[in-house]
């Protein structure tokens, strides 16, 4: 076997080792109630990172593909505006890997506007979209 396909040949093993890690990581953090505890905490982080505080009671995942919320509350500097009783979700996460976010059904209970949300004005920027862009279509 020549020098270059030993070369490949290991590059190919090592390729083949990452994947398995990073298959196995993504399905601990879906497939068990610790890994799904995990993802909602780093989501919760993110939108409090951005300014936008969320609060959940009561999370539950009751099956992988169903998630269900209850006591939602939704804050800007001056408290509290937004709060939604319960919801649930029921989508398809294994979509993802196809990239399209499929969700069947979102059912929620009652939302209290309490007022208008009072955020710190965004920089202006001048041809930036709405939405950022993802690679993720949805359903």
């Amino acid at each position: 076997m020549s020098r270059t396909a030993r070369i490949a040949r290991r590059v190919g093993i090592a390729v083949a080792g990452l994947v398995v890690v990073v298959a196995g990581t993504a399905a601990l953090a879906v497939f068990t109630q610790a890994g799904r505890e995990t993802v909602a905490r780093i989501g919760l982080g993110y939108s409090e990172a951005a300014g936008v505080p969320v609060r959940i009671e009561t999370l539950s995942w009751p099956s992988l593909g169903r998630i269900e919320v209850a006591g939602v509350t939704v804050a800007d500097p001056s408290g509290d505006w937004l709060a939604v009783d319960r919801a649930s979700l029921d989508w398809r996460p294994g979509r993802l890997f196809d990239g399209v976010c499929s969700i069947a059904a979102l059912d929620v209970g009652t939302v209290a506007v309490a007022r208008q949300p009072a955020y710190p004005p965004a920089p202006a920027a001048d041809d930036a979209p709405l939405l950022p862009s993802l690679p993720i279509a949805v359903e």
